[in-house]
């Protein structure tokens, strides 16, 4: 008896996927789109690599294997006419540094703007605004290098998190502190 529902459910599945109320979903799909927890375990892998990581070995292995995934994710979106991917990503990973460079210029906003923080460590590891600040800084650099969906996944994986929401594409200087 239970797989004969199972059954009429798959069945019934099947018919939704050619009814008038399905014209949202079938366009998404030919539009394309990457999968949201590859996003979003991608996103906490890159956090790691510019806001902790310190050992060169994990760097020297994760550094390549975070520009294979950002690859991966990009093939699945629907780009533009002329978009590079591989040149996207070439440039988003000679970016890191820099990220890496910004987010302690915040680090240190924070620890200067906030009289509660007891110390630097205690504000990378435990503030919600940093984690949002990162994950911007990290969505921004592709939204400037046109990428399309997976900024704002990025950006609504964090504002999950934390509860803080920056848009993608705002524009935001140097030293940049949210109370928490």
């Amino acid at each position: 008896m239970k797989s004969k529902r199972i059954e009429d459910v798959y069945e019934a599945t099947i018919a939704a996927l050619s009814s008038p109320g399905d014209d949202a979903l079938s366009k998404a799909d030919s539009e394309g789109y990457p999968d949201r927890e590859e996003v979003e375990s991608w996103t906490e892998r890159v956090k790691s690599v510019v806001l902790h990581q310190r050992d060169r070995g994990r760097l020297r292995a994760e550094v390549p294997a975070l520009a294979e995934r950002l690859l991966r994710l990009l093939m699945r979106v629907g780009v533009p006419e002329g978009f590079d991917p591989e040149a996207v990503v070439a440039t988003f990973v000679a970016k890191l540094p820099e990220l890496r460079r910004r987010l302690g210029e915040d680090v240190e906003a924070a620890f200067e703007g906030d009289p509660a923080a007891t110390s630097v460590a205690e504000i990378v590891v435990s503030y919600p605004s940093i984690e949002a600040i990162a994950t911007y800084r990290r969505a921004h650099e592709l939204v400037k290098l046109g990428v399309p969906q997976i900024p704002r996944i990025m950006a609504e994986h964090a504002h999950a998190r934390t509860g803080i929401d920056i848009h993608p594409g705002a524009q935001i200087g140097r030293r940049f502190f949210i109370d928490p």
